[in-house]
């Protein structure tokens, strides 16, 4: 698995798991009205917005389970990406 992280729209730094971005397993999905009526959900990705999250250079960790997962990453993304993936 590759770890990025790319820029959110707040500018957080938020954490890519194989170009895809990540969820947050703790923060229930909303759900949103989209431009034809339909109902879409949104999920909240893991970003350094969380105070659970920190980064530094290479280093993307998270303590919001009962461990701190550490993920060492590749390279910062350019693009920001609507897919999604859970953490």
């Amino acid at each position: 698995m590759s770890y990025t992280i790319s820029k959110g729209q707040q500018g957080e730094k938020v954490l890519m798991i194989d170009g895809l971005q990540s969820i947050c397993p703790f923060v229930g999905a909303i759900p949103f009205q989209g431009n034809m009526g339909q109902v879409q959900i949104m999920r909240m990705p893991c970003s350094t917005l969380c105070p659970h999250a920190k980064h530094k250079e290479n280093n993307y960790k998270i303590s919001c389970g009962t461990e701190i997962r550490s993920f060492d990453l590749t390279e910062e993304q350019k693009d920001n990406t609507s897919k999604l993936v859970s953490v």
